[in-house]
């Protein structure tokens, strides 16, 4: 996990618990500000990296590991609270029905743009002309 919600290990248990699997969480948690400074880096001719999969390193990082708590029996009785509760929040929005815009209505809201456009052209001739 990365980004600065990751900061939270509140959350981040939470996520291994919902999830029922190992969270790691890198002591890097803003890889954003990380990557912005390597490209600054790379655009001055500074090479701080060279890929090379060979060597790669993984088992000198250190990460934070969060393990889930919580049985398959509890996950799934969570997760089925939370499915209810999102049915009961179904439908609480009325929507008020549409209104039909008429031939008439419609004409006059589409001859707005072009009045507004001949508008600002015949102030910007009076502008200019009273100018010189």
């Amino acid at each position: 996990a990365e980004g600065s919600i990751s900061i939270n290990i509140l959350l981040m248990q939470l996520k291994a618990d919902t999830a029922g699997l190992t969270v790691f969480r890198s002591q890097l948690t803003d890889t954003t500000t990380f990557g912005a400074a390597l490209c600054a880096a790379q655009a001055e001719g500074i090479d701080l990296f060279n890929f090379n999969p060979e060597e790669l390193a993984y088992d000198i990082m250190d990460y934070d590991t969060f393990l889930p708590t919580s049985t398959d029996v509890e996950r799934h009785h969570r997760y089925g609270k939370w499915k209810r509760a999102v049915e009961r929040s179904m439908g609480w929005v009325v929507r008020k029905p549409s209104r039909q815009i008429t031939d008439e209505t419609y004409k006059l809201l589409s001859s707005i743009p072009a009045a507004l456009f001949v508008m600002s052209t015949f102030a910007m001739i009076i502008h200019s002309a009273a100018r010189k």
